[in-house]
């Protein structure tokens, strides 16, 4: 058909025309749609069109479209015809001029990439109130959506209680929908929410006050309710509190959890227009910064990083593995001390320099010293004393350690206590505290203290599983040193019982370190989560060696970092350990009878 382009036009002038394919065998159904642009040049004086939109109508039939909830008519043979559309579920719309969404998502499906749902309005005396936007189908050939009902109060047709009745068609397909339109004047803000804080400091342990919001117009009487929400980038807002009639709610105080997050307080009022209420949300601004405070250390855990025969602290290093839930507003300073508890209940304290070293033991407590390391803290033992002693005869044998670590910023600071050890020249398996034990296990909170785990219980046979017997721990990796090495020469370890949290391939890496230091690795695979089944070292082309003196435990999984073991086995399947529960009681109770008889 013959364009009609204006008259007159400037060089550069456009002109936008539409261009539809519809069904020959139904006018009113579009096949395909096509926008160009007109482009007007003087110099040939001529137009020259580009199409900037072009697309396919999809054309579903009722077989292809679903509903969550379900059509009321889904089941019916003819559902989704012209003489039977499917029927959404009839809603209220409260306000003049508003906009509400269809309960049904409504699915298309079986479409073809990048084509339109295109509805058609046959709702009549509705006006543009049943208009839908164009949607298009995904990759996959389908798409889904809400119908849409908008009001427009300045039709005629508005008044109280009256139902509007939609009639749409998107391809093949018909639907209908009853929507009764009220005409309540809409409920608006009369006071703003406002929200404070003493001096406008939003730091960690300040109480913040909601004023609350108030609405007018709509219906009363308003019901209330307030929460409180945070937000990281001011935008995206969750829950910091349950929902609360109680006016209690409107103070709150300020937490760690809060720390880095934007504070808003939120009123929402209800009011009581029939037969549906308008609900209006008031929320406040945002607090003026992120809430602030300290650094949190949530654990400390001591550990000995070097082993000897002949000396307990002597020349020893010990670090301090610190984690922090919150590294505070502007970072933080890490500062240490180190206590030491002797056979006779008498308390000591090391003398720490800033490189880490301690240089001397004394009665009185020094206090907090920062050293160079701000990660985790190793300190360590100088062979002699600044005032010539020997650290292994100022803290005699059965003298037990701690560090406290100390997390200090402008805004405050918190210390926490690492585990005690007591360092011992032999016969010693040290891990981490387990975070989960098996019910026929006992572990008490100080690793070095023998009891049955799998390095001295033969209980675990072959075949447990972790609810039983095993020991877990949720962060990776688990190192377990023995003094002294484990000889395993008489009984070799083939298999054992172990992994990450669920089933996987090459999911999870063991680490062996001999007498000679000489370390080897398994990457392994969890053959079930509850652990019974033995990993068999020969499937992955794996010999561990016959002394050990560390084995690390790795789990390889994103998502969850759980390792831990129920035992070691030989080929026979029998359990290998480092001592029996009995011999190292024994052990122990002998060693520390003889402490006690020599002070």
């Amino acid at each position: 058909m013959a364009l009609n382009f204006p008259n007159n036009p400037a060089n550069g002038d456009t002109y936008s025309y539409q261009v539809n394919i519809t069904d020959p065998s139904d006018p009113g159904t579009i096949l395909f749609a096509r926008d160009v642009l007109y482009t007007y040049s003087s110099t040939k004086d001529s137009w020259k069109g580009t199409i900037t939109q072009s697309s396919r109508i999809a054309d579903p039939i009722p077989f292809d479209v679903t509903a969550s909830p379900a059509f009321s008519n889904a089941g019916e043979s003819d559902a989704g015809t012209q003489q039977n559309p499917y029927v959404l579920t009839a809603q209220t719309a409260p306000t003049p001029g508003g906009m509400i969404k269809s309960t049904q998502l409504i699915t298309f499906t079986n479409q073809v990439a990048g084509e339109k749902i295109l509805f058609q309005d046959f709702s009549g005396t509705s006006s543009t109130r049943f208009q839908q936007f164009l949607t298009f189908c995904n990759g996959f050939g389908s798409a889904s959506l809400n119908l849409r009902y908008e009001d427009d109060p300045t039709t005629p047709q508005n008044q109280d209680g009256i139902i509007y009745t939609a009639l749409l068609k998107a391809g093949n397909v018909w639907f209908t929908w009853n929507v009764t339109q009220q005409v309540a004047q809409p409920i608006e803000t009369d006071v703003a929410t406002t929200i404070s804080v003493t001096g406008n400091n939003w730091t960690v342990g300040q109480t913040a006050l909601m004023n609350p919001g108030l609405a007018k117009s709509g219906t009363g009487p308003y019901n209330y309710t307030y929460k409180w929400q945070r937000s990281v980038d001011g935008s995206v807002w969750t829950d910091a509190t349950v929902t609360s009639t109680d006016i209690t709610i409107l103070s709150y105080l300020l937490t760690e959890e809060d720390q880095g997050y934007f504070l808003r307080g939120v009123t929402t009022a209800t009011d009581s227009t029939t037969p549906v209420n308008q609900t209006l949300i008031l929320n406040s601004t945002n607090s003026t910064t992120q809430i602030q405070g300290p650094a949190r250390i949530s654990e400390v855990v001591l550990r000995r990083q070097t082993q000897s025969l002949t000396n307990r602290f002597t020349s020893q290093q010990y670090s301090s593995l610190i984690t922090l839930s919150n590294q505070g507003t502007g970072g933080h300073t890490k500062s240490i001390k180190a206590t030491f508890s002797l056979p006779n209940g008498a308390l000591r304290y090391g003398i720490v320099n800033l490189s880490g070293f301690i240089t001397g033991i004394q009665a009185t407590d020094p206090g907090f010293v920062t050293t160079t390391q701000q990660g985790n803290i190793a300190l360590t033992f100088q062979a002699v004393f600044t005032d010539s002693s020997i650290p292994d005869t100022v803290l005699p044998e059965g003298t037990s350690m701690l560090t406290t670590v100390k997390a200090t910023n402008s805004y405050g600071d918190t210390t926490l206590d690492s585990n005690s050890l007591l360092p011992e020249l032999s016969d010693v398996v040290a891990f981490p505290t387990p975070d989960y034990i098996g019910s026929e296990l006992t572990q008490y909170a100080d690793p070095f203290v023998p009891d049955e785990t799998p390095f001295n219980s033969g209980v675990g046979v072959l075949g447990s599983n972790k609810a039983q017997y095993g020991l877990a721990w949720y962060a990776s990796p688990t190192t377990i040193t023995f003094d002294p090495v484990w000889d395993v020469s008489a009984t070799p370890i083939t298999q054992f019982q172990g992994g990450g949290a669920v089933t996987g391939i090459n999911d999870f890496q063991i680490t062996f370190i001999d007498s000679a230091n000489n370390s080897t690795t398994a990457v392994v695979s969890t053959p079930n989560a509850d652990w019974s089944a033995p990993i068999i070292f020969s499937e992955f082309g794996f010999t561990p060696p016959t002394t050990i003196k560390t084995i690390i435990l790795s789990s390889l999984q994103v998502s969850n970092k759980t390792n831990g073991l129920i035992g070691f086995y030989a080929a026979d399947d029998s359990p290998v350990i480092y001592e029996t529960t009995a011999v190292a009681q024994t052990r122990l109770t002998n060693k520390k009878t003889a402490i006690l008889n020599s002070l």
